[in-house]
Order: structure tokens, then sequence, then C-alpha cells
């Protein structure tokens, strides 16, 4: 009577094991030796495809959904029975609705009465979820520590670029200063050795004869020189505000600073200093239609056009062709500066960061001219932009509000 009712608890008990094993989270299942299923509980069995987790029984991984997969399970298998040591492993598997899945499966030897390794045992835990907010914590972590690093590596840019400026402002001040006392020298004593000449040409004739245009000339270098140098010194604080305020992100200009401007003189004068001076001069063409004023400041105004045009000029020595053109539009509430180069070799994504601050597509370049020339003409109430034209070729257009 003991013995039976021993039976019966146990076989009670199997069942309730059994029902509780069915029913735990994540795959439970045992193989044998050759690797074929010999039980599971419901979910492996469900993922599986199955309805019943009896069906499993003496199929093989290369007969489940996750196939693909069935060497590396295979071979992780075997070394857990070579072993003969519990195997912590990460698994990837796809489920019979086609659900790709990672698994953290711990896989240990399974022994009968005698002791001997007939199989394995495994249990695989859904980390899917978990790998995913991994990952994405992990990216968000290393853009955090990119955008760090360019604003750690911005703020020493900026750093330089200030103690650069104070060295300049002396670096370049010192030999104008220098040219501007010989030049107080000259002016004392210029007219005395022209009126000498004048008076010696008349009674000799071994001294070389100067033209009256050529002493007038000379009459006027001083004054001509003392006006480069205002000017000089004008580009030279126009240049320093610039770096000055990309440096420290501070406003360049302010409202009341604005004054009306000739963008003719401006493109003028600008042109002027390029064609005189170059060999190439023939390679801009300037229409002078559609000209206009603008509330704004010449000086910052030129030294935006020199650099374009400079620009311009070095991509033209690069690529050995094209023109640079240069024209005016007016609009109903803007009047535009077109400017383009027709070197080519630009595209699309030559343009996506051309204006950002400290960057720059040229070996050596800082990417300071181009995002201050975006600051400066959003000060004066307008903007810069470009597009690619002709295929290749960059077109700048440069806006201003219509000043009455």
């Amino acid at each position: 009577m003991d013995t039976k009712n021993e039976l019966a608890q146990a076989q009670q008990t199997i069942k309730r094991l059994e029902a509780i094993i069915a029913l735990l989270p994540g795959h439970i299942y045992w193989k044998d030796l050759e690797g074929k299923f010999q039980g599971c509980n419901n979910l492996q069995a469900q993922d599986a495809g199955f309805k019943s987790p009896n069906e499993i029984i003496g199929l093989t991984d290369y007969q489940m959904p996750w196939n693909a997969d069935a060497d590396f399970l295979r071979n992780v298998d075997a070394e857990v029975v070579s072993t003969k040591s519990t195997h912590l492993v990460e698994e990837k598997s796809q489920t019979a609705a086609g659900k790709e899945a990672i698994w953290l499966s711990q896989k240990t030897p399974l022994r009968n009465e005698d002791g001997a390794i007939d199989g394995i045992l495994g249990v695989s835990m859904d980390i899917t979820e978990l790998k995913q907010t991994q990952e994405r914590e992990k990216t968000a972590l290393q853009e955090a520590t990119s955008a760090k690093a360019k604003v750690q590596a911005q703020e020493e840019i900026q750093n330089a670029l200030l103690t650069f400026s104070g060295s300049m402002s002396h670096d370049l001040r010192s030999p104008l200063s220098t040219i501007g006392v010989n030049i107080m020298l000259l002016e004392r004593f210029l007219p005395t050795l022209v009126e000498t000449y004048e008076k010696s040409i008349s009674s000799s004739s071994d001294i070389p004869v100067i033209s009256e245009a050529r002493l007038e000339a000379v009459g006027d270098v001083c004054q001509k020189i003392n006006n480069a140098i205002k000017q000089a010194e004008s580009y030279i604080d126009a240049t320093l505000k610039i770096i000055k305020g990309a440096a420290r992100g501070s406003e360049l200009l302010k409202p009341d600073d604005l004054v009306p401007c000739s963008i003719e003189d401006i493109i003028r004068r600008v042109v002027y200093s390029f064609t005189s001076k170059n060999s190439d001069s023939a390679k801009i063409q300037y229409n002078t239609d559609n000209l206009f004023t603008f509330l704004g400041n010449a000086i910052f105004m030129s030294r935006i056009l020199q650099n374009m045009i400079k620009n311009a000029f070095e991509q033209i020595k690069l690529k050995e062709k094209g023109e640079i053109f240069i024209w005016c539009e007016n609009g109903s509430d803007f009047n535009y500066l077109k400017i383009k180069d027709t070197a080519g070799g630009v595209t699309p994504a030559t343009l996506e960061h051309l204006f950002n601050g400290f960057n720059s597509t040229k070996q050596g370049g800082t990417g300071l001219g181009l995002s201050s020339a975006k600051q400066i003409m959003q000060a004066f109430g307008g903007d810069i932009s470009c597009q690619v034209v002709d295929g290749d070729c960059i077109e700048f257009s440069l806006s201003f509000p219509i000043h009455p």
C-alpha cells in the first residue's frame, strides 16, 4: 500500500515538474549526444513552430527555423560534452514567426545513472531587447564623446585664434609704423629734392630728364603711401574683428554700425586689386548692371569679396581652367550679388558643411572665411548661400535687404 502511494506521489511530482518546466520563461531543452531534442518547454516548442513539446522530440537544430545557425549551435554542444563543463554563450536564432533574436544560453552536461554524459541541458533567455538597449546606450555615449571632443577641439582652436590675433596685431602694425615714420621723413625732404632737381635740370644737360607727369606722381607718392597705410590698418582692424568674433562666437556688427555702401565701389576696388597684379586678370568678368546700395560695412564686404575671388583663383589654378563671373540682380525684397567660378569639380557633398565654422575643404584651411562671411551677411540682415550650377560649377548668392 505504501509502495503504491509512493509511486502515485512520484508520478504526481513528475507531472508537476513537467508542468512547471513547460511554463517556465525562456527556452528549456535537452538533447542527446547526436544533437536530437529529447524534450523542451512550451515556449521552445512554440518558437520552433510546434503545438506541443512532444513534436520536437527526435529532431535536430538543422530541422528548426534557426537552421542557418545550426553549425554554431552544434559546435557549442560538442564543446560542452568534450570539456564536461558548463558553457555560457550568446546565440542568435530565428523563430518560426521570422523574429530575429539573441539568446544568452547556459548549457551543461547531462549524466545518466552511471554518471556518464549522455546529452546536454540548455536554458536560453531572450536578451534581444537588452542588447538593443546596450547598443543604443553605446551609440549615444560615442556620439556624446565625439561631440565633447569636437567642442574641446573648437575651444582649443578658438583660444589659439585669440592668442594669434593679439600677436598678429603687433606683428602687422610694427612694419606699418616703420613705413609711416620713413614717410614722414620723405615728406619733409622730398619737396626740397624736387625743387633742387628742377633748378639743376635747367642749368645742366648731364642730369637725366624726368617727365613733368612723373614729377607730379613723385609729389603725390607720400600721400598715396599714407592712404595705403590707412587702408591696411583698416583691413587689419576688420580682419582681427572677424577672427575674434569667430573665436568668441560674439556679434560682429550691431545695427548702429551699418552705413550705406555702394556695391559698385566695392566690386571695382576689389576686382582692381586682383587685376592690377594678376596676369590672369581677363579671367574675372563682372557686369555693372543692376547695381545697388546696401546698409552694411564696406571693409567687411570687401573682405568677403576678396576671400571669395581668392578661393576661386585657387580652384582655377588647381584645375587649370575656369573663369570668375560677378554680377548683380534686383528682387522685390532683396538685392543679390552673384559670384560664380567655372573651375568645376564641385558636388553637392562639397557644399554640405561649407559654411560651418572651423570646416575647410582646403589643405591647411581654417574654414573661417565662409563661416565669417555668413555671420557678416546675416549681420547686414541678409545671407549667403551656394549651389552647384552648370553641372559641377559653384555659384554663390549674397542677399542684401533693399535699402531705400
